[in-house]
């Protein structure tokens, strides 16, 4: 039977079983760390800039004993690869998806990879997932109330 005659549960699109940190970050449409300077929202464009801009910074990311690490977040995970154990993704029923914990860790994986023309394979099921049964806010929503930009050029926010 031709894919174009198959009709049923069986023919839907599978789950697929591993997905590339730029699958993810691609896949991203809301984020509960989105800014606003009291005029606009930044944009998930915006926030993914400054995530990995954050990420390159040493000093940003604790190490296992919660001291500031000495190589910046982008740099280990060049080097060692990207730990996932702190990576949280929420879903709503329609299949759209936001980061809330890992977010720095995401965005830099999907750079490193593109850098170094490698592909990081992170198993589906090893990611913690959360079902979203609400109404999806949206950036940009009536009802989206973001962080508000801080106002001075005070110290930037930890990564993990």
């Amino acid at each position: 039977m031709a894919a174009k005659d198959c009709i049923g549960p069986q023919c839907a699109e599978q789950m697929k079983l591993f997905m590339t940190p730029g699958e993810i970050v691609d896949k991203m449409t809301a984020s509960p760390d989105l800014r606003s300077d009291g005029n606009r929202f930044e944009t998930m464009d915006e926030l993914k800039s400054r995530k990995l801009g954050e990420s390159k910074v040493a000093g940003n990311s604790p190490d296992m004993m919660g001291r500031p690490m000495q190589q910046s977040l982008y740099d280990s995970i060049k080097e060692r690869g990207l730990d996932i154990g702190h990576v949280n993704l929420t879903t709503d029923t329609a299949g759209r998806t936001a980061v809330e914990d890992g977010q720095h860790r995401m965005i830099a994986g999907a750079d490193a990879d593109k850098e170094l023309g490698r592909e990081t394979l992170i198993p589906w099921n090893k990611i913690t997932h959360n079902q979203s049964m609400g109404k999806w806010v949206e950036p940009g929503s009536e009802v989206f109330k973001p962080t508000l930009l801080p106002k001075s050029d005070g110290p930037t926010e930890s990564v993990v």
